[in-house]
């Protein structure tokens, strides 16, 4: 079942944004709370797993950050570092 979520992930990472908070603190709390979900599968044993949410992570990170801040929503200089390290 994870693997079809990531896979429908991958084909449409910006889904995950949908209702995301307008506020920039907010968001950027949104943002490190949906990497930190992807940690957990980012060390399962499973490799196709593994595969996968490390290319829906980089897509998110990458191919989707101009959408994000064409939205007004900065992610400011803190992104996704506190969060990790609590979440491994």
């Amino acid at each position: 079942m994870i693997y079809s979520i990531l896979a429908f992930l991958d084909a449409s990472p910006l889904t995950l944004f949908n209702g995301a908070p307008n506020d920039s603190d907010d968001f950027i709390l949104f943002y490190e709370d949906i990497f930190a979900s992807f940690t957990t599968y980012l060390i399962t044993d499973d490799d196709r797993i593994r595969f996968l949410t490390n290319a829906v992570a980089r897509k998110i990170m990458t191919e989707c950050s101009g959408p994000l801040l064409q939205k007004g929503q900065s992610l400011g200089p803190r992104p996704s570092k506190y969060n990790f390290w609590k979440s491994t």
